[in-house]
């Protein structure tokens, strides 16, 4: 075999390695093949392998699209700390692996970010869906540290309400679109002709040749670099791509074929699965995301035991904040969650119970379900309840403590940002009076 041949075959395995993505349970794939509509996959439905700690989804083998991963927080956040424990599974996965650590604010120490792990005092404490996710929490944690007790309440609804907002990710996803059309024609144009120069290198006997094909080749590549940058730049910084990223484009084709993924995961990453379906997908794939949401929130996987008991009461606090900005979320969309509960059709005359969460079938009528483990109900009889869908008296307002953390700029993670008396996030530099007001340019001679 030629060494042509030998580049090409390795080429192809590493673009086929680098079409996959690594999705955490209760994390969703969204793919598109060409077009603006958006597939959901999941672990338990589509991954080609998994384990507990997730499973290895097929995103894009030519870079015609783009895909990017929505997933629900990592985290339980309350006034009081954090906890290493995410407390929905709003697909069929389960809950992502979590310690169950708690950190107060109080004491919140150093944080610091190992790739896709959250570190607190330089010890694992959390595995993210990515390096900016990290990045990104590290943040918001400094952020909830530096404000009062008092102000933190409001902080996490509006941040979970931002999340859950699909007029917010239908943006973000538009704006992605606009900045990344060039860089994926380009990145396309870079896959088909790296592909067939050297597959006629490789197979055509025309290794002299490939000397006159590079160039070529490395024009295109700079193309990529070129409007990558830019759209990095207009998607910005703190929840668009790194710029600097750019230059692994130029020593790793892989990476330039699908430049625009590079785009869209950071800048998508910040919203829950249920706001990225309305903005990215078709109307039946973000009604069976809300489905198993409206099903994950009446019948919660079996709670995970927690030793600190500060951990189990800022999980509860978090749950119940999670559970109103959720059904806030389906009944905005027009969809009632308590339709939900209505009991499958009987696969035959044996099947006397289900699961209400999963609606597997069993031949008895009590005991945990073997898919999700929640208590398995009789088709005959009442319905299990779904109460948590009027979970009582409102909520108490929440203050206006900053913008949506889905918006605006923030900090890096080793800088505490101000507070102003009003509780409002301050950049660092800014006095409490207020932005310092325009210079006026002066005039020139002659003018």
């Amino acid at each position: 075999m030629s060494d042509a041949a030998q580049f090409f075959l390795a080429l192809a395995a590493i673009t086929l390695a680098f079409g996959t993505v690594w999705v955490r349970p209760g994390g969703v794939l969204f793919v598109s093949r060409g077009g603006p509509r958006h597939a959901p996959r999941w672990v338990a439905r589509h991954a080609a392998a998994r384990n507990d700690r997730g499973g290895l989804l097929l995103a894009n083998l030519v870079p015609f699209g783009d895909s990017f991963v929505a997933a629900p927080w990592p985290v339980s956040v309350s006034p009081g700390g954090v906890v290493a424990h995410a407390p929905s599974a709003p697909t069929p996965d389960g809950r992502a692996d979590g310690s169950g650590a708690f950190a107060a604010f109080a004491d919140l120490p150093k944080l610091a970010t190992d790739g896709k792990v959250l570190l607190l005092a330089g010890r694992p404490f959390v595995t993210c869906a990515s390096k900016s996710a990290a990045s990104r929490w590290a943040r918001w944690l400094a952020e909830l540290k530096a404000l009062p007790e008092a102000e933190r309440d409001g902080w996490v609804r509006r941040a979970l309400a931002a999340s859950l907002d699909p007029a917010a990710a239908a943006e973000a996803y538009a704006r992605c679109r606009r900045t990344t059309r060039g860089l994926r024609a380009a990145s396309t144009v870079l896959f088909g002709y790296a592909f067939l120069a050297l597959g006629l290198a490789a197979f055509a006997d025309l290794a002299a040749r490939l000397e006159y094909a590079l160039p070529g080749y490395v024009v295109l590549v700079v193309v990529v670099f070129v409007l990558y940058r830019r759209a990095a730049r207009r998607v910005g910084p703190p929840d668009g791509p790194s710029v600097g990223h750019g230059w692994v484009l130029l020593v790793s084709p892989a990476d330039a074929f699908r430049a625009s993924d590079a785009v869209f995961r950071p800048a998508m990453e910040l919203f829950h699965p249920l706001a990225a379906a309305r903005a990215a997908a078709g109307h039946a794939a973000a009604a069976d995301l809300a489905r198993q949401a409206a099903l994950d929130l009446a019948h919660p996987l079996p709670a995970v035991p927690l030793a600190d008991p500060r951990a189990a009461d800022a999980v509860a606090w978090f749950a119940a904040r999670l559970r109103w900005a959720v059904v806030a979320s389906l009944r905005d969309a027009g969809i009632d969650p308590a339709r939900y509960s209505t009991p499958p059709v009987p696969d035959g005359p044996d099947v006397v119970g289900y699961c209400p969460r999963c609606h597997g079938q069993f031949m008895r009528t009590a005991g945990p379900c073997s898919g999700c483990g929640v208590e398995v109900w009789p088709f005959t009889g009442d319905t299990p309840p779904t109460g948590v869908f009027d979970p009582g008296p409102p909520l108490p307002a929440a203050p206006a403590v900053l913008a949506p953390v889905v918006a605006g700029p923030t900090p890096e993670p080793d800088v505490v940002p101000a507070s102003s008396p009003k509780g409002k996030l301050l950049p660092t530099k800014l006095k409490k009076g207020g932005p310092p007001p325009p210079k006026k340019r002066k005039k020139g001679k002659g003018r």
